[in-house]
């Protein structure tokens, strides 16, 4: 696959999982649905005040996201055959359908309910689509990670004048931009379409098509 079309498809992926975390934050509750470190915490936290109704709340999510992990290997190893190119054209249709799908059934879900499904969603997609550039490790669906390796680029680069780095550093950065970007283009559509706006979710996802190639 070429550098150029690697790149893309991080930055398409990275927009959606953007709009994903608007999404449940703007329509379900205040939470941000993709990562699970904040639900981890209130499940230990819930937990030790002996709230057993409230651990249960955090814990969903969390088995959510691990049955999306679960689900995204057994696609690629065991419906794929190991390729993991026909597995990104498989989770991108998947994705798209289980979005396209959220935005006729979210306004009568429970949060609950709706950020379980986006969790398993994103936990896919952080599954499926790990790298972009030169084989550049990077996250879909925060930013945290993506942070991390932008630092150490921006060290290897200027500090130790590597000029590689320097170019996977713009590229880190671009992933970065590329996740606020979807934060505020989902802003824009909640307001404009309300639970609907899942369906630019699920056009990026069918975007992401396009630079899935080998």
């Amino acid at each position: 696959m070429p550098v150029s079309e690697r790149v893309a498809l991080g930055l398409v992926v990275s927009l959606a999982g953007g709009n994903m975390d608007a999404f449940s934050y703007l329509l379900h509750g205040g939470v941000f649905a993709n990562g699970q470190t904040g639900n981890y915490v209130l499940l230990v936290l819930s937990l030790a005040a002996g709230d057993i109704r409230g651990a249960v709340r955090y814990l969903v999510p969390i088995g959510a996201f691990l049955a999306g992990i679960v689900m995204a290997r057994h696609v690629t190893a065991a419906l794929c055959g190991g390729d993991r190119f026909r597995a990104q054209h498989w989770a991108a249709d998947f994705e798209a359908l289980g979005f396209a799908l959220l935005s006729l059934l979210s306004g009568g879900l429970t949060d609950l309910f709706a950020n379980s499904v986006v969790s398993f969603l994103a936990a896919m997609t952080f599954q499926t689509f790990r790298q972009f550039g030169t084989k550049s490790a990077y996250a879909g669906v925060f930013i945290t990670g993506n942070l991390r390796s932008l630092g150490n680029s921006l060290y290897e680069g200027f500090a130790c004048g590597n000029e590689h780095e320097r170019h996977r550093a713009l590229r880190y950065l671009a992933i970065v931009m590329a996740f606020g970007t979807g934060v505020l283009l989902g802003r824009y559509m909640v307001e404009l379409l309300g639970h609907s706006s899942c369906l630019v979710i699920s056009a990026l996802f069918l975007m992401s098509h396009r630079f899935v190639v080998r």
